[in-house]
């Protein structure tokens, strides 16, 4: 006891540097008869580290004068390590989601570079009258090389899912139209397994709803490129039915139907988990993922939906679910058509990009649309080439040695005149790292174009550009 005669409590409990402060604050207020409450880090006899609670609370009299003051001090030390290995898990975890994210998006721009090569070309030759013979074997390259893209897409679209970081558009959207697209683009696939593929669309589904187009295909294209997969010589059906609808929106049902292998009854409680599939010999004899209706599960969740399944084993497959869908406003109608590429002669276009086959390509697709084109292979040379010459839109790649196209666009869009602040700039990238469309708007950009892109996707993006 001699050693702790006339020290204080606050000394005794921690010296340590950091908490002078904390301490001489609790002092003030209980001179003040204040109650006060907090945590310090203090060392015992032996020069082991601790931590403390005080908690300080005086008892007042009847008289108002301060009686005494009671000090319950309570060894924490274990709630602090808790405390800061959940901090360092979440910590590593946060790591860990960026490292993941950022490897993807390395991963993607790696693997959509080459990809874009491959489905661009084998445009340009289908486009160039080949013989018969030839057309059938660019008809499976071209297979190939979208079956390919559409494997990445799952894997990159369900990180995005998983972190939520991907969110529904609402667009104008003409449902019918779309499932026409679907289902013919699926016609090959499905001769090719001898089997019948058919639409079936409610004559009262209106026109003038909006949604997100591109989620809405990936849902039916997984549930009916399964359904094709899985059938042999049988019948699918996409089948799409009003259920209701008021003034301001919609709710739509689609079928899916098929009379392939079925799934057995114990194993479709999880069909929809990933990387699942209902046999383990279905992906060595079939292909695919496993993440197809794991993502089209998710997707439907954010449409604030759910899928429902029946089968039976050998027999075949019925898929269904409901999405209400808002109705658009006049404001809001739909897009109008793509321009005739007649209309693009003479137009001036500036393609920046440091892939050589990347200019290839947009060379041979534009050219042909009578654009006149120029093209820089990085940031400074784009930026020489907009100072010095008239452009009516710039494809800007974004990922490129020295200056990015994110900065190059900044700096064509700070230069004085209005004609730096209005030409259309879209996007060209490989990459899906999750903060892209906001870092699109964010440097002046127009729009964007994900590669591999197809020859309509860069006809309709300029249309609607040179349409403003």
């Amino acid at each position: 006891m001699a050693e702790l005669k006339g020290k204080e409590l606050g000394d005794v409990l921690s010296k340590d540097e950091a908490h002078k402060e904390l301490i001489l604050s609790s002092r003030a207020k209980s001179l003040k008869n204040e109650s006060y409450e907090i945590e310090v880090q203090a060392k015992t006899k032996d020069s082991q580290s601790i931590w403390l609670s005080v908690s300080n609370t005086p008892i007042i009299n009847d008289k108002g004068s301060l009686e005494r003051q009671i000090d319950l001090i309570s060894d924490i030390t274990q709630r602090k390590q808790i405390e800061h290995e959940l901090l360092e898990a979440k910590e590593q975890a946060l790591q860990l989601s960026e490292a993941k994210e950022m490897f993807l998006s390395v991963m993607s721009h790696e693997i959509r570079t080459p990809l874009n090569a491959v489905i661009g070309m084998t445009h340009l030759l289908i486009d160039n009258d080949p013989k018969a013979s030839q057309l059938e074997d660019l008809n499976v390259l071209k297979f190939s090389a979208e079956n390919l893209l559409h494997i990445i897409n799952d894997i990159l679209d369900f990180t995005k899912i998983e972190t939520g970081n991907l969110e529904l558009e609402a667009i104008p959207l003409d449902i019918k139209s779309l499932a026409c697209d679907i289902v013919n683009s699926l016609q090959i696939n499905a001769a090719q397994k001898g089997d019948k593929l058919t639409l079936a669309c409610d004559d009262q589904i209106p026109v003038n709803i909006l949604g997100d187009k591109t989620r809405l295909y990936q849902i039916l294209m997984n549930l009916l490129g399964n359904a094709i997969k899985f059938t042999d010589y049988g019948t699918i059906e996409l089948k799409i039915e009003l259920v209701s609808e008021n003034e301001e929106a919609v709710v739509m049902r689609f079928v899916v139907k098929d009379n392939g292998i079925g799934i057995p009854e114990d194993k479709q409680s999880y069909i929809f988990e990933t990387f699942t599939q209902a046999k383990t010999d279905i992906s060595r004899k079939y292909g695919g993922t496993g993440l197809g209706l794991a993502i089209t599960k998710k997707l439907l969740k954010l449409y604030k939906s759910d899928i429902k399944v029946k089968s039976k084993e050998g027999k075949g497959t019925e898929f269904s679910f409901d999405i209400q869908f808002s109705k658009a406003t006049q404001k809001t109608g739909l897009v109008k058509s793509v321009e005739p590429p007649a209309s693009f002669i003479g137009k001036r276009i500036l393609v920046v990009d440091d892939n050589e086959i990347n200019i290839l390509i947009a060379n041979r697709i534009l050219s042909k649309w009578g654009f006149d084109l120029e093209f820089a292979r990085n940031g400074r040379e784009a930026i020489e080439k907009v100072m010095t010459k008239t452009f009516d839109l710039i494809f800007m790649d974004i990922q490129m040695p020295g200056i990015d196209g994110f900065e190059t666009t900044s700096i064509i869009r700070e230069l004085d005149d209005e004609y730096f602040k209005t030409i259309p700039i879209i996007a060209l990238t490989a990459s899906t790292l999750q903060d892209e469309n906001s870092k699109f708007k964010a440097c002046g950009m127009n729009g964007h174009i994900l590669k591999p892109f197809k020859p309509e996707e860069i006809k309709n993006i300029i249309a609607i550009n040179f349409s403003k």
